[in-house]
Parts: C-alpha cells; structure tokens; sequence
C-alpha cells in the first residue's frame, strides 16, 4: 500500500493549474510554476499534478550548468561508454528495423549493413520513425489515431555583438497565460501573445560568447501540420505579437 499512497499524495486526478492555485494566490507566480508543464509538452490545465515534481526538483537540488554546454554531457558519457568498450557508431542511417516473433531483432542501416542486438532504444519522433522503421505488419495495434502530437517550438538561435540586461534564463509572460495555452491545444495555432523564454548562457560563461550575448530564444508552437510543415500557422499567425 506504500506505493498507492504514494499515488495519492501525487494528486494524479488533480491538475498542475488546480494545485499550484492550492497553494500560489498571485497569478503571476501560478503562472511560473505552471510553465513546468511544458517540460513535458504539455498544458497545465490538463498536465497531472503529479508532474509538479519537476518544479520541486529543481527549486530543492537546483540546477546546474555544465562548463562548455550541454553537448558536454554527451561527450562525457560517450567517453565513458568507449572506456567501458562500448562500440559507437556515427554518421550511419537506420533505415529498418528487423522483427522476429513481436520482438525487435537487428537494424538495417543505409549502407545495407546488419546490426543485431537484445535491446533497442529509439530516441526519435515516436509517429514519424516508429512507422517509419517498422513495417506495418509489425505493428498492427499501433496507429496515427492513437496518439496525438505534442506541442512544438518556434526557435532562433542569435549571436549579437552586445550584452543585453537578460539573466541566464529569461521568461517574458503575457498577460493572460491560459489563451496562449488553449490557442495552442484547442485551436492549434500561435498564442497572439506567446510566453518567450530566452536562454544566454554568456551570463554564467562568457567564454561562450566573448564579444556579446548568444540568445537562444524560444516559443511554444502548435504541432506541425498533416502534412508535416508549418505554413499554415504561418499564414493563419501573422497577427501573432511575436
């Protein structure tokens, strides 16, 4: 019964807006705390209370910066792996995936080499690689309709050869937080007034960008369309005050 209480005190039929209004009376902080739901894609007004955790863990433990940025951490487990006697493949394509008795057996890769193996992890788009990768007689419960995409993101990458007054990590909200959110789930377009997250990490290491600020600047967007491209947000969110 531990880890039904446990469950319980998750509050998993509570949604992150519901509890963070529990305990938060501003607005502007219930807003804060529920950009978490993002994290996951996610909207706060549907997201579990349960994934609030992450805004815990990060007040409690605190986040880190790795020196050299994020790519510093790839780097580090690939050396261990190599250490270990891990063989690391680059700059080979899989093209399909081999399936024997509802199990995934090898891989095919684009120069037509066979790789085989007990276990698989695919760290891709679920509904473009998943069919991609595995033919459709191997997956018959698995369908388009089955599961919806998440949220995506407007992104611009910008070196500038000033220093704007930004910290480390920057959030500008609108004022009515909850219509970006339901612009983006219900309708399936831009927020006409989006949150807009900005990232500098020239502010902790300025050897990252010595002669101004590097911006990673970002906005949640509506998943691209059936067909696979955005041009129809494009057109329909010009009016988006971006």
């Amino acid at each position: 019964m531990p880890l039904a209480k446990a469950m319980t005190n998750a509050k998993p039929l509570t949604t992150m807006d519901e509890l963070h209004q529990q305990f938060f009376r501003d607005k502007r902080v219930q807003s804060a705390f529920n950009r978490y739901a993002t994290y996951i894609g996610s909207t706060p007004y549907l997201c579990p209370a349960t994934f609030g955790l992450i805004g815990y863990l990060e007040l409690v433990d605190g986040v880190y910066y790795t020196k050299g940025g994020n790519s510093q951490i790839a780097k580090g487990f690939q050396r261990l792996a190599e250490e270990l006697g891990v063989v690391i493949l680059t700059d080979s394509e899989v093209e399909k995936m081999e399936v024997k008795d509802k199990q995934i057996t090898g891989v095919v890769t684009k120069e037509g080499d066979h790789i085989e193996g007990d276990a698989f992890i695919l760290n891709g788009d679920l509904l473009t690689q998943y069919p991609r990768l595995v033919a459709p007689e191997h997956r018959a419960s698995f369908t388009m309709k089955d599961v919806e995409p998440s949220i995506s993101a407007f992104v611009i990458l910008a070196a500038v050869n000033e220093r704007f007054d930004l910290n480390h990590h920057q959030l500008f909200f609108p004022e009515n937080p909850e219509e970006e959110f339901h612009a983006i789930f219900k309708e399936q377009k831009f927020g006409s007034d989006p949150t807009i997250y900005i990232c500098t990490s020239s502010k902790t290491e300025n050897s990252r960008s010595p002669n101004g600020d590097n911006l990673f600047i970002l906005v949640n967007a509506p998943p691209l369309s059936a067909h696979g491209d955005g041009e129809d947000h494009k057109k329909r969110d010009s009016r988006a005050n971006f």
